[in-house]
């Protein structure tokens, strides 16, 4: 019986990428001797489209001793799943009692078929069906979620990375897979095969300046207090059309995480000025048992002595300063109190010079 593969998600690139790999699979598996035919599922009407395709699954491999049928970027699986005419019930027939040298590859890009219709549930026995949602940076579990995906995606090239440059990439790329697979892609190939650890500065030398990436630019020398640099990524975000409330709330929760990461040392009990590289490494497995909810215990130990190092040259007080600035300049913005690029500025000036 020959394979049939199901994929689709909201991801498109993902998707794309997913049903790719799927049909070099089998060219590879069979050392090459597999055809592919590929019908275009957004080239025309559902009929004429499912009409190609039921001839592609009736028609034997010929110089081949097996084919892969690819329905590419189809747009119809609502309908396949759900219609009921004869058209459809001989396409469905087919996919339920596939020729042994047929593989098939159905790849959804639009509409999802809905997996409660009435095809849909004759298929799963016979599918092997691939989801390839997309996680939003909202989600609970999105920053484990991207972080498992872009370790292993650089285990395979036989690469790690550094706690800073993981943080970089997850807090700029966002959530589409595209960019992010194209970003990795061009860092392996600039790393090359002697270097074998992903930095923070490689990221920065070569990640494309999305506008995230230059917020998070912008953010971190803000923090730390460069003014210099500051107002200059401040100054490239405003000619790129940034939004200055965006800017202003990735200003507010930077400053925010800073207050939930003295609150998070306080309640382990640690001087955030006598905290160093291995800290994290011996915290006692009590200690994490008492407080499982601490951000801190739940980080790379050395991304959480980064995280504590800037905290730290941040006094309780001046801390309290900067929140109060930023609140100032955001009713600034709300209300149209002033020019936004000088009230920026002027946040940016005050908040460096504490």
């Amino acid at each position: 019986m020959g394979q049939f593969y199901l994929i689709y998600g909201n991801d498109e690139q993902a998707v794309k990428k997913k049903a790719s790999a799927v049909a070099g699979k089998f060219t590879a598996d069979n050392d090459g001797l597999c055809d592919i035919e590929v019908v275009s599922g957004d080239s025309g009407k559902y009929e004429e489209i499912l009409e190609e395709f039921i001839n592609n699954l009736q028609t034997p491999p010929f110089l081949t001793p097996q084919k892969v049928v690819y329905l590419r970027y189809f747009l119809y699986a609502d309908k396949l799943v759900s219609n009921s005419d004869d058209l459809t019930n001989r396409a469905i027939e087919l996919l339920l009692n596939p020729d042994e040298n047929i593989h098939v590859i159905i790849e959804c890009i639009q509409n999802p078929p809905d997996m409660r219709k009435s095809n849909a549930k004759k298929l799963k026995n016979n599918a092997k069906i691939e989801i390839c949602d997309s996680i939003k940076t909202t989600d609970k579990n999105f920053q484990t979620v991207r972080s498992e995906a872009i370790k292993d995606r650089l285990m395979a090239e036989g690469k790690t990375i550094a706690p800073d440059a993981l943080k970089f990439i997850i807090d700029t790329l966002g959530s589409n897979s595209g960019v992010l697979d194209n970003e990795l892609d061009k860092l392996c190939t600039f790393m090359g095969k002697d270097t074998k650890n992903l930095t923070l500065d490689i990221c920065r030398t070569l990640c494309a300046r999305t506008p995230e990436s230059v917020i998070y630019f912008f953010t971190g020398a803000l923090l730390e207090r460069n003014l210099k640099t500051a107002l200059a990524t401040l100054s490239d975000l405003l000619q790129s059309g940034e939004a200055e409330i965006r800017i202003m709330a990735s200003v507010s929760n930077s400053i925010t995480d800073l207050v939930k990461s003295r609150n998070a040392i306080a309640e382990l009990g640690l001087d955030p000025n006598h905290i160093n590289p291995r800290t994290f490494d011996g915290i006692p497995q009590d200690m994490k048992e008492r407080f499982p909810n601490n951000p801190l215990l739940k980080m790379h130990p050395f991304r959480a002595f980064k995280v504590c190092e800037n905290a730290g040259s941040w006094s309780t007080e001046k801390l309290s300063q900067a929140l109060k600035i930023a609140s100032a300049a955001n009713l600034s913005l709300v209300s149209g109190n002033g020019n936004p690029r000088m009230v920026l500025e002027q946040m940016v000036l005050k908040i460096c010079m504490l």
